[in-house]
């Protein structure tokens, strides 16, 4: 038997970018080229397990 976890998790991080023109800068929606990142929070939200249903040697799912 197999077991799968998931990590919920918020971040907060600050983006840098150098940028040649003020009006491509202006118009940057997300980061692209990064000069740099800093993860400034981390915060655990939550986590959950499930059990992994394993298929048998024929390819077949033995809980169907």
């Amino acid at each position: 038997m197999k077991f799968e976890k998931t990590y919920f998790y918020e971040f907060n991080a600050k983006f840098k970018e150098i940028f040649d023109d003020v009006e491509v800068a202006a118009k940057s929606e997300k980061p692209s080229e990064l000069k740099s990142m800093d993860i400034t929070n981390i915060r655990f939200l939550r986590s959950s397990i499930k059990q992994v249903k394993e298929k048998e040697k024929d390819g077949k799912n033995p809980w169907s």
